[in-house]
Formats: structure tokens, C-alpha cells, sequence
């Protein structure tokens, strides 16, 4: 029997085109944006305690609040496993409106006595005195806050490194940041700046990022009085021109960026006194074609780490400097055949200095993604972990042990674990479900995290960190409205692997009708991209595309997720399947999934199915109708390559350089065969988009026209790689346009 829709979705559906009818007229814009909306409002109104808030107040005790849509606060003693309401939602809300605090809250202390709890409002805290019930503007926090905490240097718009944070002290009284290309101190008792060098000029900046290093390039020493710090020269570095439409006279930004093949950036390394600036130049030899990054100091305060690897990703080289002296000590170096996952292609950070000396180091020589314990030098204590299963991420590192994630017993589904640093068995700390959101007590000793299956809501507990639960403080509970999630997997075209699917049914869903389908894709080799999170909950709430996903599910849409060969999280061999002649295959695995799962799904119309995808995604939805014609009959392509060679060099791990593989590149060119697309296809590029560029778009548009394809072009102005990079309505007018354009050309079938 199939469920009554609840009247939030009847009411989105008819402005989202489920009419029933082929030819039924299209609403008006505003009724679609309204619509997605209550869609994604009355989703997320279905989902109870699924998005909790946590904050460690001390070593015993978690603050907590089961979601944010409630002001209902809880205190729990980890001893006990006993929470105590502390603030009750509906005296909160009258108390924070009665001063003023309207909007989002989250958490931002209790006093030692756990009389006050603290909320912040943005910059703004607020002072909760729980007996008296009542709230006040706590000024003094307030200025604390804002000079004591690191501040937000630069957003990096229009790049997507996200912001760009001041690098805190050990004693957290000073703060590196950058102004006009130079290093600045700033002090937290006097909110004061100073000049730490004076030689940085644009394209010749200290603290510049690049793809390798999209954060601070800059790290204090372990006793406060130094700084290792990168300085970054783009002076022979192509930059790109970026339009900006909205003044009253246009204007043009200049962004570094390199293509394939091209002159990169150069590196330098310096240690500089914090006090005086006295400067010490990392001897770092002739590293040209190569990034260099910072590991960290080691425990000896003398000494620091920094890796150069070359652009190829085929070797990477672990470097000792003196910091009084500047010479360097080559520690450790890693070829490979394919490239090296670094930071760079997504990996965790691969070098971890440890408190009492040395480092570990992650390394796939094996095949696999594993933890290594080196000493000082570089010689190998010994390895802390094997199997044929990679550790996903090194989470925290204590005297003793090193906590690690890692999807050992089920692909994509990571739970957490610890391992000594002395070696030994490794403990498992989680049961089932997919394990994120990870925080540790002060002192180490407890934990609260999450777990989550696209099958399993989420649930929020405390652990001891030997995996004894001690209280589950969230359990979600999910609307029956809520489409369901299914699993599917198929062989792969290449028979040592599979190919692993979600499916999400449509949230009007009945097995007697047939629904059209769209794929939504990215097929990146730096980026697995299956759904971990129950629906509506985790990455579904403002994950890579995912209020796309289900927009679409709640349009009418059977949606499909597909992890292909040439994608990480299983095994190097697994992700380098397609190394050196991505995409060639990359379709045919997709399609075949597809085609697999409709024969069980009678309701999944093959008649109609499309393809949406963003950025590499966008490349490879476009590649879908070349590929694979007979299934893809429309594409939605947004933020798309669309030639390597058009490429930054952010494509040279993956393909190496187009001197060296003239044949991969020229196969992974979607202009070269335009002429053989069969269907219909969107293009969304953005003009400020530095990633995959806005040239490629504009050359696929120009290679359509002369083959008088099937294609029409949609972009907006100040937006780049990304359509949520600025703002609600421009996010959601993307949506909202690639919708309407796939309910167009794939519409839903007369019922």
C-alpha cells in the first residue's frame, strides 16, 4: 500500500512539473523556486535528532542539544553516563529574543561553574544564566572571542580553497595572517600587527596558496619563537582573466592559473625569527616542476619536515631542514609507477610529526593505504598497519596510540579504530555504520561520534576510547515520506573489480508506475562519490551536490549514484584502473550499472534517463552522451572541462604530462567528437570558476554550433567552480534551472 503524501509535497510537486502530463505547461520560475523550498524545508522537518551539536566542557562533561533546530540543552557526565537537562527550548526562545539574538546559535562555552552557558550569534556571544533563565550580550566574550581566536585572513574567493584562517601560537597570544603579500604578527592582547617580512609583493607573496597547499603554508615552532613559512613565486605563471560583469563598467580580475604542461609555480622555505625577523633560507636545491609543502617541526624544536613532490605526483621526497643553519637531509623518498595520492588529489595528510620524536607516514606501497612510525631520520620504527583495506584518515595521535578510520570490513562504510604506537593489535572502537564527526574529551579519554549507512539513521553517542559506550545522546528518526535507499552492485567492465550503486526511489514512489531516471555523477579519480549518510541527514544536507540528488528524488526522479574503477577508497589498484587513459571505460561502467539495476527495477524507465553532474562530474555527463548514446538521452553539464589540454595542471597526476601521454589526452578530449552526440545537453559554466575554467565551456558551445548540436547554455555572473559559493539564491536558481531542463527532455510519461 503505498503511503498518503504529506501536503508540503503534494503542494512542491505541482510546482515541480509532476503533473501527470507530457505537455503540461511549465510554471512560472518563482513557483519552482518556491517549491524546491518546501521540498528541502519539509524534508528536513521529517528528520528528528538528526544533526546534534556537541561541546566538551572539560574532561567530564558534554554540553549537547540534539539538533539544531532545537534550543533544548543537555549536560552529560561521562562518568555516570547520566545528561541533566540544563535549558529547556521554549524559555531559551523567549529569553534570546527578549535580547535581541534572533537567527542561528551554536555553542560557544559554559562557565567553570556551569551556572552560564554561552551561545554565539556569528561574532556576537551571549550569556545564558541558567537559574535565572535569562540572556544578555556578554561584551567582554564578545572581544575575547574576536581577538583571542584566529581570523579569517582571506575567503580565497574565487578559488575553492575555502578561507584562508591566521595560524595560532602555542600559547595562543599571537597569530600568523598575511597583508599585502607579507607575513604579520598579530598580537591577542593588544589586537595589534607586525611586520615580520617586508619583501612580499604580488605574484611573489608569502603565504600564497596553491593546489597543493590550500591552507596556511606557514608553522610555528614548538617553543613560539620561530616560523617556518613558504614564500610562493606565480611571476611565470599564466593568469587567467576572470569577468566581473556587475559594476558599471566591467572589470577583469587576474587569477594564477597554470595549464597542463605549463610553467608552475616555485617554491622557497624560510625560517624567521617571530621577535626580529631574522630570516634563515631553507637550502631546498633547484626544485622547479615540483610543489613543496610543510609537514611540521619535530619534537625537537631544532628541526623541521617539509615534503617536495614532483608535479607528476610519481615521486614524493622527505626533507629535513636545520632550522639555525638551513641545511637540508633527504629523509625519505616514495616513487610510484601511476602517482602518489597526496592532499593535492584529496588524500589525508600523509606526515604526521609525533610529540616524542619522529613521524608517521601514510604509504600505499603495498597497494593499500597504511600507517608507517619513522624515526627522526627517516629510518623505519616499524609499520602499525596491514591488510587489503586502506586507513581513510589518521583522526588523532596520542602518548600512546594513533586513532585512525578506515573501511576494513565494508567499502565505504569507515569505522574508527586505534592502533599502539608501539605496534600491536588493532581495536576496533565503533560498530557498525559509517563513522564521522569525531571529537575527543580534552584529555583524550572519551569521544562522541557518529554513525550512519544510507540504510541506518544516524546515531550520536559517547565512547571511551576503547570503545565501551557510555551513552547514546541522539537517535534519529526519519519520516515515512523520506524516499527509500537501495544498494545495488554489478561486475565491472574490467573483471577484477565491481562497480557499487545507490539507488534513491522517488519520493512519490509506486512500483506500478515507471519513472524516468537521471545519474548523478562526478567519476573523479581523487573522489569516491557514493552517499555514506542516511537520507536528509550528513552529506545529504549540503554535501557535493547532494540537495540536488534529492530535489530530483522529489521531482519525479529515480536517482542513481555509481562507484566506478579509477576512484579511490579501494585499494590502488582499484583507483588506478583508469590511470593514464581516464575516462576511456569510466561510461561503460556506469551505463552497465544502470542497465543492471533497471532489470530488477521494472519501474525504472530506460527510456528516459539523464545525467547531471558538477565539475569532473560535468565533464563526464557530457562524455555520457558520446559514450554511451543509447542510454543517456540528456545531460546537464555544469562547471565542465572539457579538454585536458584546456586543463589546469591539477589533471598531470592523473594523466601525467601531454608531452608524455599525447594519446591519453587527446582521447579524453570531449570536442573531438561533439559530432556524435546523439542527445541534449545544459552547460553551466561560471565565470570566475579557476578550477575547470569558464574557456572550455565556451569552446564546447562553439564546437556545437558548427556540428548544430542540441545544446543550450546557462550561467550566472560572480559565482565560480562551485553554484553555493554565494548565496542561497543563486544556489538555488542552478537547481532549479537544471531541473526544469531535465523534466523538459526526459518529461514523465502521462499516468
Amino acid at each position: 500500500m503505498i503511503a498518503a503524501r504529506p501536503a508540503w509535497l503534494v503542494l512542491a510537486a505541482a510546482a515541480l512539473l509532476l503533473t501527470g502530463a507530457a505537455a503540461a505547461p511549465e510554471p512560472p520560475m518563482r513557483e519552482t523556486l518556491a517549491a524546491i523550498d518546501m521540498v528541502l524545508a519539509g524534508e528536513d522537518a521529517q528528520v528528528v535528532d538528526g544533526d546534534p551539536e556537541t561541546f566538551w566542557v572539560d574532561v567530564h562533561h558534554l554540553l549537547y542539544r540534539r539538533s539544531a533546530k532545537s534550543l533544548a540543552f543537555m549536560l552529560l557526565d561521562v562518568r555516570t553516563g547520566k545528561a541533566a537537562p540544563i535549558a529547556e527550548d521554549a524559555w531559551l526562545r523567549r529569553a534570546l529574543d527578549k535580547a535581541g539574538a534572533t537567527g542561528a546559535m551554536t555553542i560557544d562555552g559554559m562557565a567553570a561553574d556551569r551556572a552560564t552557558l554561552f551561545l554565539a550569534q556569528s561574532s556576537v556571544v551571549y550569556a545564558v544564566n541558567l537559574a535565572a533563565q535569562s540572556v544578555t550580550k556578554d561584551v567582554a566574550r564578545t572581544r575575547m572571542a574576536a581577538t583571542t581566536r584566529p581570523r579569517m585572513i582571506s575567503d580565497q574567493f574565487p578559488t575553492t580553497f575555502g578561507p584562508l584562517m591566521e595560524g595560532a601560537s602555542p600559547d595562543g597570544r599571537r597569530f600568523i595572517g598575511r597583508q599585502d603579500s607579507n607575513i604579520v604578527i598579530r598580537d591577542a592582547d593588544s589586537d595589534r600587527l607586525r611586520a615580520l617580512t617586508s619583501d612580499g609583493i604580488p605574484r611573489y607573496a608569502w603565504l600564497d596558496t596553491e593546489e597543493s597547499s590550500e591552507g596556511l603554508n606557514a608553522v610555528w615552532s614548538p617553543d613560539g619563537a620561530r616560523i617556518a613559512a613558504v614564500k610562493l613565486d606565480s611571476r611565470a605563471v599564466h593568469h587567467e582573466p576572470l569577468m566581473r560583469w556587475l559594476t558599471r563598467a566591467p572589470t577583469v580580475d587576474q587569477v594564477a592559473y597554470p595549464r597542463a604542461g605549463d610553467a608552475m609555480h616555485r617554491f622557497e622555505l624560510a625560517v624567521i625569527d617571530a621577535s626580529t625577523g631574522a630570516r634563515v633560507a631553507i637550502d631546498t636545491g633547484e626544485i622547479g616542476d615540483h610543489y613543496l609543502n610543510l609537514i611540521g617541526w619535530l619534537a625537537d624544536g631544532r628541526s623541521l619536515l617539509y615534503q617536495v613532490i614532483d608535479r607528476t605526483h610519481k615521486q614524493l621526497r622527505i626533507f629535513r631542514a636545520d632550522a639555525a643553519t638551513g641545511k637540508v637531509t633527504p629523509i625519505l623518498t616514495e616513487n610510484s609507477n601511476t602517482y602518489l595520492d597526496t592532499p593535492m588529489t584529496l588524500s589525508p595528510v600523509l606526515a604526521r610529526p609525533l610529540a616524542g620524536g619522529g613521524f608517521l607516514y601514510l604509504s600505499e606501497r603495498d597497494g593499500w593505504r597504511h600507517i608507517y612510525r619513522y624515526d627522526d631520520g627517516g629510518k623505519l620504527v616499524r609499520r602499525l598497519t596491514l591488510g587489503a583495506w586502506a586507513v581513510e584518515d589518521i583522526v588523532s595521535i596520542d602518548r600512546d596510540w594513533v586513532y585512525f578510520t578506515a573501511a576494513r570490513e565494508t567499502a565505504y562504510q569507515a569505522a574508527l579504530y586505534r592502533v599502539g604506537l608501539d605496534g600491536g593489535k588493532i581495536e576496533r572502537l565503533t560498530p557498525a555504520g559509517n563513522t564521522r564527526d569525531i571529537a575527543f574529551a580534552p584529555n583524550g579519554g572519551h569521544l562522541v561520534v557518529t554513525r550512519s549507512t544510507p540504510l541506518m539513521p544516524p546515531v550520536t553517542e559517547v565512547r571511551t576510547v576503547r570503545g565501551k559506550l557510555v551513552a547514546t545522546i541522539a537517535h534519529a528518526k526519519m519520516g515515512d515520506a523520506l524516499p527509500r535507499i537501495e544498494a545495488v552492485e554489478t561486475p565491472a567492465t574490467d573483471p577484477r573489480f565491481t562497480t557499487t550503486g545507490i539507488i534513491v526511489r522517488p519520493a512519490d514512489f509506486d512500483p506500478a508506475r515507471r519513472y524516468p531516471v537521471v545519474e548523478i555523477i562526478y567519476g573523479g579519480m581523487q573522489l569516491d562519490f557514493l552517499p555514506r549518510d542516511a537520507y536528509a541527514t550528513g552529506w545529504w544536507r549540503r554535501g557535493y551536490n547532494a540537495l540536488m540528488g534529492r530535489l530530483l528524488a522529489a521531482q519525479g526522479f529515480v536517482v542513481v549514484y555509481v562507484n566506478a574503477p579509477g576512484t579511490p577508497g579501494r585499494g590502488r589498484a582499484f583507483r588506478d584502473a583508469t590511470y593514464g587513459r581516464w575516462p576511456q571505460g569510466v561510461i561503460a561502467d556506469h551505463a552497465k550499472l544502470v542497465r543492471t539495476a533497471a532489470a530488477t527495477r521494472p519501474w525504472m524507465d530506460l527510456t528516459r534517463v539523464g545525467i547531471f553532474g558538477n565539475s569532473w562530474g560535468g565533464y563526464l555527463a557530457q562524455r555520457a552522451l558520446i559514450d554511451a548514446p543509447d542510454l543517456y538521452r540528456a545531460a546537464v553539464a555544469m562547471a565542465p572541462p572539457s579538454d585536458f589540454n584546456d586543463h589546469p595542471t591539477y589533471i598531470e597526476p592523473f594523466m601525467g604530462l601531454p608531452t608524455q601521454n599525447p594519446v591519453g589526452y587527446a582521447a579524453g578530449s570531449n570536442l573531438a567528437r561533439l559530432s556524435e552526440i546523439k542527445g541534449s545537453v545544459l552547460v553551466m559554466p561560471q565565470p570566475l570558476d579557476v578550477n575547470a575554467g569558464f574557456s572550455p565551456a565556451m569552446k564546447f558551445i562553439d564546437g556545437m554550433i558548427a556540428v548544430g548540436g542540441d545544446v543550450e547554455l546557462f550561467t550566472m555572473p560572480e559565482v565560480n567552480h562551485r553554484v553555493n559559493c554565494c548565496g542561497w539564491p543563486r544556489e538555488r536558481f542552478a537547481y532549479a534551472v537544471a531541473m526544469r531542463y531535465l523534466d523538459r527532455k526526459l518529461h514523465p510519461a502521462p499516468q
